[in-house]
Order: C-alpha cells, then sequence, then structure tokens
C-alpha cells in the first residue's frame, strides 16, 4: 500500500493489517477518483495487482454504464454535499481485469483527513451468492416438473381406475341385452350388430385404461447413494422459501452416523417440501408454532420424521390423508400431494406414514427410505440446529 489515510506508521500498519485481512474488497479513493488503497480480496476479485491500480482512476473497476457518470457524481457531492450512496448499500456491478462483469454488494464511506476527503469502498462478491439462488431456481424448476409428472400420472391412474368398473358394468348390460333378444320376433341383426359394434367400443376404452395404468405403474425413478440429510436441507430451504409463516419455528435433530439412503433426490425432496410446507399451514394461527424434524435408523430404514404443533389428525384423518382428492379446503390444493408423495416412497421401496402427534396433539408424518450400508469411513451427517422463520421469511440458522 502507497499512502494511507492516517499519519503515523502504527495506524498505517494497523490499517494495511485490517484490509489485508478482510474478506470483502476495500477500495480508498481520493476527492479525484483516484485509488490510493487495493487491498488483497480486491487483487482477488479484479485480478488486479495493488501497484497496477494506484494511482489510476477508479473507472477501471467499473462498466462503462457507470464509469461514464461517476466522476460527476463525486463532483456534484463535493460541492453540494447531498448523499446518493454513500452510507447505504446496494447491489451493483463491477468490471473485471478481463471486462467481465461482477456482481457486488457496494457500501460507500468517506473520511475527513489532513489530506483532504477521502471514499471507502467495501465490495462483497456476489457470484457465490447467485450461483446459489440460480441453483435452487433449477432445482425449484425440476422438483416443479416432477410434480406435474406425478400429479398426472396420479389423476391418470385414478381416473383410470374409477372408469374400469362403469365400463364392465357397461359391457355386461350389453351382454345380457344381446341374449335377451328374441329371434322370433323380427330381423335382430341391426341391433345386435351395433350392440357389438358398442361393446367392441368399450372394450377398446378398457384397453386404454389399462395401458394408461400399466405405463404409470412401470415408470422407473432415477437414484443414486447419498445422505438423506442433504436432499433433506435442500427441501428444507426450497420448502421455506417464499412461503408465509413469520415466528415459525423450525428444530432439526439429526444424529451422526446414519447410512445414505439409494434415492432421486428431487422426487424426495419434492416429498420433504411437501411435509414441510404442509405442517407450516397447520402451525398458522396457532400460539405456539413449531415444527420438528428427526433422523434416526429404524431396522434397516432411514426415517425422516415431521411433527407439528398444528390443530393434528383423528385417527379417521389419519387413515384417509393420503387418499387423493382428498383435501380440508384451507390450503387451495385438490389434495393429491400427500398421495403423490406416498407413491414416490413406495416407488423408491420406502414408505409414508401419518399418525397424530404426542398425546394426541399436532400431526406426524414419517418417511422411511431403505438403508444403504457402507463403511465406517463414509461421510456422517451433522448434529443438531435450529432453524427460525423471521417475519420476512428468511431462514436464520
Amino acid at each position: 500500500m502507497e499512502q494511507d489515510v492516517f499519519k503515523t506508521p502504527v495506524a498505517q500498519a494497523q490499517l494495511e493489517s485490517v484490509l489485508d485481512t478482510a474478506a470483502d474488497g476495500c477500495v480508498v479513493i481520493d476527492a479525484e477518483a483516484r485509488i490510493l488503497t487495493f487491498n488483497k480480496a480486491c487483487e482477488e476479485l479484479f485480478g488486479y495487482n495493488s501497484k497496477e491500480v494506484y494511482g489510476q482512476n477508479v473507472n477501471i473497476l467499473l462498466p462503462d454504464s457507470i464509469a461514464y457518470h461517476h466522476d460527476q457524481y463525486v463532483s456534484e457531492y463535493l460541492l453540494t454535499g447531498r448523499k446518493k450512496i454513500i452510507g447505504s448499500s446496494r447491489e451493483v456491478e463491477a468490471r473485471h481485469k478481463s471486462g467481465a462483469l461482477i456482481p457486488v454488494e457496494l457500501s460507500v464511506g468517506e473520511a475527513r483527513t489532513s489530506e483532504g476527503i477521502q471514499f471507502i469502498a467495501v465490495m462483497r462478491d456476489l457470484r457465490p451468492r447467485k450461483a446459489a439462488e440460480a441453483k435452487y431456481r433449477n432445482l425449484q424448476s425440476e422438483m416443479l416438473h416432477a410434480f406435474r409428472v406425478h400429479a398426472l400420472d396420479e389423476m391418470s391412474a385414478a381416473v383410470a381406475h374409477e372408469l374400469n368398473q362403469p365400463l364392465t358394468a357397461l359391457m355386461l348390460y350389453l351382454q345380457v341385452a344381446g341374449n335377451r333378444l328374441d329371434p322370433d320376433i323380427g330381423d335382430n341383426s341391426a341391433v345386435v350388430a351395433l350392440i357389438d359394434k358398442a361393446s367392441r367400443e368399450v372394450q377398446r376404452a378398457s384397453d386404454i385404461l389399462s395401458r394408461i395404468q400399466a405405463f404409470v405403474s412401470k415408470r422407473e425413478v432415477e437414484t443414486k447413494v447419498m445422505s438423506l440429510k442433504d436432499i433433506v436441507d435442500d427441501g428444507l430451504e426450497l420448502g421455506t422459501m417464499g412461503f408465509t409463516a413469520p415466528g415459525a419455528i423450525i428444530t432439526k435433530d439429526f444424529p451422526d452416523g446414519l447410512p445414505s439412503v439409494k434415492a432421486d433426490p428431487v422426487q424426495i425432496q419434492q416429498i420433504v417440501v411437501n411435509l414441510i410446507r404442509n405442517a407450516l399451514q397447520a402451525v398458522r394461527g396457532r400460539a405456539r408454532k413449531r415444527v420438528m424434524q428427526s433422523m434416526r435408523l429404524e431396522r434397516d430404514y432411514v426415517e425422516f420424521i415431521v411433527e407439528d404443533t398444528g390443530a393434528g389428525l383423528t385417527p379417521e384423518q389419519a387413515e384417509n390423508i393420503f387418499k387423493p382428492f382428498i383435501s380440508d379446503g384451507k390450503s387451495g390444493g385438490m389434495g393429491i400431494g400427500l398421495s403423490i408423495s406416498r407413491t414416490i416412497a413406495q416407488t423408491h421401496g420406502g414408505y409414508l406414514k401419518a399418525a397424530c402427534g404426542e398425546m394426541g396433539k399436532g400431526a406426524k408424518f414419517t418417511l422411511g427410505l431403505p438403508a444403504v450400508f457402507k463403511n465406517d469411513d463414509e461421510d456422517t451427517v451433522t448434529g443438531d440446529n435450529i432453524v427460525a422463520l423471521s417475519d420476512d421469511n428468511s431462514v436464520k440458522k
């Protein structure tokens, strides 16, 4: 660092140490927008070393759309004292040495020194956050697609099952009608021909429904061996994203050393999101808003359990809740989410069960997936965590 805002060597050394260990990029410029300080985080962020930029106009770090007006902004502030970005932070784009644009969170402050007014800009690299947001958007898109496919499967299977019964009855009625035709009364050949045609059409409809059922039942899933905790953590992020449940407390109790599972992560996350959102829906308006998550090894299955402090389930509700098109009418859903979730679990060789919560309070859902036992040196899951939903629904650990 060639020059600093402090006079004494001790103060200068202290400032250099602070700036060079800071995780965020820090730039100090003078009233003429010349770079005086450029810390190590800035070197990594922009691809310049400090000697390359010392004394240069800070515009070399700005995209053309901002650089053109930057000096004018500085001059106006020095003349009028009106602050536009000083003392606040905002998201902007900065320019890398290569010319690539970088999303950063910019905060600007000022310092009055014996050498005149100077400005300190702190820049946080937003690329990791943007990449994570893109990952979750893609994951949400995949889950939405998977949900629609499963919803179509579930509805097709339900419709096929329900229509097979009246079609079978219709076939029987046509057969009875044909048998009751009196051959001694006129020429019945035209009626017999119509009955035969109707019977063939009924049989064709029945065959179509049978093919739909076969297609649905033989749908394969793409699975891989992974930690159920990782699947659940992503599902929790998705389940709480954009969902209004202020004040709800979500706890996690995941013991170490649980074996992995073989699963399609997108489909299992679909179950997790469904269970988490149902639980958050259940605790809305309750004095005690808690959603408890836990995991355990039960025989040869890794279980993920979600309990809530909502109104709870009656034994009859617990028995019927996985039937398609069973809805409480409050959430606005079609009542097929849990039905689809159970189908997914069963397709994985597992199960999804519902029960009343402890002491008859709240509801308890248990997802079980077959455990995959590996060597003792396999990665294990983490321990307890607590997550709270703030008023803006951001997730806080």
